[in-house]
């Protein structure tokens, strides 16, 4: 790379390339006749030759050698025309002495071969002289390109050296000799390791050597490396890599180094320069960053200017309060900023002039402090109100270089001010206009305000009683008591409330007296509030109250009693009569005519019995007295029982039930006399509404965990909005009396409360009026079926087998029915109408039973029962209360007094046998006669 410059290779010396070159490079007449000149020159020799050579033979062999030469000297052109010239002069001189144009065969080949010989001669000649020419200007050019790499390489203060891939030394620059102090002979051919740089460290040796290794498998290796010479230390840049040709392969490896011993001193210290700046920086910056997190958290707009008005620099908050703030270049473009006086002022309300802002004045050298109201930029019809505070920048000399303003918004403490004195004036409205005395004072006792009805009452203005005190205004025992008063207040931090009443001359005065603590926002109590408030007519309408209270308390039982003794009442005659028709059925009587009348009976008994127990049962219900006796039931055998209970109304009606039988045990619990109720308000509903001829069913079934019955008929139907309304109490679709309508009203009203204490739900629906209607009671279903219990079997019918029955009844033609139908049932029966005859007919002759009526004339049925039961007798009879009282208390009284069981009028005949046979076989069965 580094050796002398390549000469002209040998080829281009012998062939004279460069005269060739030259020659090419002449005018065309002087080539083109040099070219002619060959050509003369080469026929005058083939005619010195033609007595040597043989007729036509070798016409071609001088001009072969001028063609050549000119072509190679003066281009491709001449050469061409001397080729031409000799095919020419070869055919008329050589080939056809004659001068014949006609040739032969042979001739006209050898005469073509020649010719195409000397035209690729041509152009071989002239594409050999191409390819020199290119090969000579290459030479010519790395001659140069080496001999200014040598002058750039020995110029540089680099030190430079080429290396074989295994390191030896094979050239190396200027630089790098006199830094070493050695010859160029000394070092080439030499590892570089072992160079006089590093002679005697092996560490840097061996540094060098893997660096060199590094550099062999295509890594360019670079680090400082420390030499001494002359008893100096130098630190070196070495930097160590591969030389590749162009095909990527690596050739040798070039090594360079640098003297960077003033650049590591002055790295150094730099480094401590830069160390103390960096310091220096960090404590700039982070003041700087103290002033911006405090220029940006301030809660109000900071806006600086220099001193022409131009805005420079303006916080985060600036944008909140003024939004995109347009760029300022002075102060004539303040007047695209809107806002508006709101001082207080003359000039209130007034629009701000570009020169009267903040800004601007302060530029002036003024200091202001103002209120403004403003439009923020890009957000119209929003308005803030702000507290703007300014203040002049001064410079050393103390001119002013520029201004500060500071806007805080203070919008919400304007409007909340506002709110204030809107709710001052609120409560000060309030309280004049309030129908009470308010007053409120402070720690000391003195007024701080009172309203228009304590100016009233004291007949003096607010302004001359705020201030005094109590004693100012009352005799001193007075205002002592209300002193100490407001003194337990303030330490208690509790309000006292008393009521106190003042006899006067036209009645008596009741008012209520409110003393309260009055606690600032700190949590100290600063004064006392007082409130007092004339309740003379709340009092006065109180007692009305609580009298009108009482008397419907009165009348709700005056009520009830009179249910109870309606009930008492109705059922004492309907219970002879009930007897008279069962002693009816018992004799049996031929004629048609009383059986008929019997059915009659029976059925409208059994209505009436209904009712009353529905009227009864709506007041239980209504007074929350009713207990459901719950147990698991057959809901099938509840609708069947009650199918079976109004099987003779819907014959009397000549209707048709259908209802299917046979069907599994569907558990539920509940109480079984209340659904069978329910039931049988459902059926009686649908027969009254049903015509003759018309249907009725019933289906029972289970869904999930509900149960339902459904009542269904062909009837008059229920319009859609009355079908809520007829379970309301006393609500009827048509006027009783009305379209076969009867009753109360009561029935569907006291089923759906029956249903809802089973926790379940009724409800009615039709197509409308002719259309039927449904009815469908929900319950929750209870267990599986097998959970049922098995009903009882029915006992054997028997008579009373002769058991002595005594039957105490005041009413003599209920008595005297009722020991006929016993009788007629095999009971040996006595009577007794009054308590005493009773005593005195069981001491003469103990009975096995007795059927006891409760309302005797002289003593009560529970008496008796009692004094029975103290009697010293072997043993006792079966006692059981068959009267009209027939609520839960009675029944709870019967027991007390002893008897064991309890009947209410009118009773079924089969229930009262029933009854006797069960108590008498629980007793042991009647005693012996």
């Amino acid at each position: 790379m580094y050796q002398n410059p390549p000469e002209a290779s040998p080829p281009m010396r012998y062939l004279g390339l460069a005269y060739a070159q030259r020659m090419t490079q002449s005018p065309r007449w002087q080539r083109y006749s040099l070219a002619l000149v060959f050509f003369l020159v080469a026929l005058a020799a083939r005619f010195e030759l033609v007595d040597v050579l043989p007729e036509k033979g070798f016409p071609f062999l001088t001009f072969f050698p001028a063609v050549l030469l000119a072509t190679y000297l003066t281009g491709l052109g001449p050469g061409l025309l001397a080729s031409g010239l000799s095919f020419l002069a070869a055919w008329f001189f050589f080939i056809q002495p004659d001068r014949s144009v006609a040739l032969s065969g042979a001739d006209l080949v050898a005469l073509s071969f020649f010719s195409a010989i000397l035209l690729i001669d041509c152009l071989v000649i002239h594409f050999m002289k191409s390819a020199l020419t290119r090969v000579n200007r290459t030479e010519r050019q790395l001659r140069e390109s080496s001999q200014r790499l040598r002058l750039v390489l020995d110029n540089l203060y680099v030190y430079v050296s080429i290396l074989s891939l295994d390191g030896n030394v094979q050239e190396v620059n200027e630089e790098a000799l006199l830094a070493a102090e050695i010859r160029r002979d000394e070092i080439l051919g030499l590892p570089l390791w072992k160079a006089a740089w590093w002679a005697g460290d092996v560490k840097q040796q061996q540094h060098v050597r893997a660096a060199i290794e590094r550099a062999t498998t295509g890594e360019t290796a670079r680090f400082d490396i420390e030499v001494s010479r002359a008893g100096k230390t130098f630190t070196i840049d070495f930097q160590v890599g591969p030389l590749r040709e162009g095909s990527g392969q690596i050739t040798a490896l070039v090594a360079s180094g640098v003297d960077v011993t003033d650049r590591v001193v002055a790295l150094a210290a730099l480094h401590v320069s830069r160390k103390e700046a960096v310091s220096a920086a960090e404590a700039a910056e982070a003041e700087r960053r103290l002033l911006n997190a405090t220029f940006n958290a301030v809660p109000a707009s900071i806006m600086v200017a220099d001193a022409q008005g131009r805005i420079l620099r303006m916080n985060e908050s600036t944008e909140d309060i003024w939004g995109m703030v347009p760029i300022a270049e002075n102060v004539a473009s303040y007047g695209e900023w809107k806002g508006w006086w709101a001082d207080g002022s003359a000039r209130h309300g007034q629009r701000i002039l570009a020169h009267e802002w903040g800004m601007a004045r302060s530029l002036q050298g003024e200091t202001c402090n103002d209120i403004i109201e403003i439009e923020p930029f890009g957000r119209p019809n929003e308005r803030l109100f702000t507290m703007l505070s300014s203040a002049p920048v001064l410079g050393a000399a103390g001119e002013v270089v520029g201004g500060v303003v500071a806007q805080l918004d203070i919008t919400d403490r304007i409007h909340a001010e506002k709110a204030l004195r809107e709710r001052q004036q609120l409560l000060q409205s309030t309280m004049d206009n309030f129908p009470t005395a308010i007053a409120y004072k402070d720690i000391d006792g003195r007024f701080l305000d009172v309203n228009h009805k304590v100016e009233k009452v004291l007949g003096m203005s607010r302004q001359a009683i705020c201030g005094l005190t109590m004693h100012d205004l009352m005799p001193a025992a007075t205002a002592d008591v209300l002193r100490q008063n407001d003194l337990e207040v303030m330490q208690s931090r509790l309000a006292i409330r008393t009521e106190k009443s003042t006899p006067l001359d036209g009645g008596t005065l009741h008012h209520l007296d409110t003393s309260f603590p009055l606690i600032n926002t700190e949590g100290c109590v600063y004064g006392t509030g007082h409130i007092t408030h004339d309740i003379t007519d709340i009092r006065i309408a109180e007692n009305a109250l609580n009298a009108a209270n009482e008397q419907l308390r009165e009348a709700d039982r005056q009520k009830d009693e009179f249910l109870a003794t309606l009930a008492h009442e109705l059922r004492n005659p309907l219970a002879p009569i009930r007897t008279a028709v069962e002693v009816i059925r018992l004799r049996n009587p031929a004629d048609q005519a009383v059986q008929r009348a019997r059915f009659v009976i029976e059925r409208q008994v059994l209505h009436l019995t209904r009712l009353v127990d529905d009227l009864l049962d709506i007041a239980r219900i209504t007074q929350g007295t009713v207990h459901l006796q719950q147990e698991t039931l057959d809901l099938c055998a509840v609708v069947q029982s009650a199918i079976d209970s109004v099987q003779s109304t819907l014959d009397a009606a000549g209707l048709t039930l259908t209802h299917l039988t046979g069907q599994p045990p569907i558990p539920v619990r509940g109480d079984a006399t209340r659904l069978v109720q329910c039931v049988i308000n459902l059926l009686t509903n649908a027969i009254k509404f049903t015509p003759s001829g018309g249907g009725i069913s019933v289906r029972v079934t289970q869904e999930g965990r509900t149960v339902a019955i459904e009542v269904s008929d062909n009837g008059s139907g229920i319009p859609a909005s009355s079908l809520e309304r007829i379970f309301e109490l006393f609500v009827q679709e048509r006027p009783s009396g009305l379209h076969g309508n009867t009753g109360l009203g009561i029935g569907l009203a006291l089923t759906r409360k029956l249903v809802l204490l089973h926790g379940g739900s009724v409800q009615a629906a039709s197509a409308g009026p002719g259309q039927g209607s449904t009815f469908r009671i929900e319950l929750p279903a209870d267990g599986a079926p097998d959970s049922v219990p098995a009903p009882a079997a029915e006992a054997p019918a028997t008579d009373g087998g002769g058991a002595r029955l005594l039957v105490v009844e005041d009413n003599r033609d209920a008595a005297d029915l009722l020991a006929e139908m016993m009788e007629m049932t095999g009971f040996r029966v006595s009577v007794a109408y009054t308590g005493e005859s009773a005593l005195a007919a069981m001491e003469k002759d103990m009975p096995d039973a007795v059927l006891m009526d409760i309302g005797l004339p002289d003593v009560n049925g529970y008496e008796v029962c009692r004094r029975l039961r103290q009697l010293p007798v072997a043993r006792q009879p079966v006692a059981i209360a068959l009267t009209g009282w027939g609520n839960d208390n009675d029944r709870d009284r019967a027991t007390e007094a002893g008897f064991n069981g309890h009947l209410t009028k009118p009773a079924e005949p089969d229930r009262i046998i029933a009854l006797l046979h069960e108590l008498l076989a629980a007793a042991g069965g009647p005693a012996a006669p």
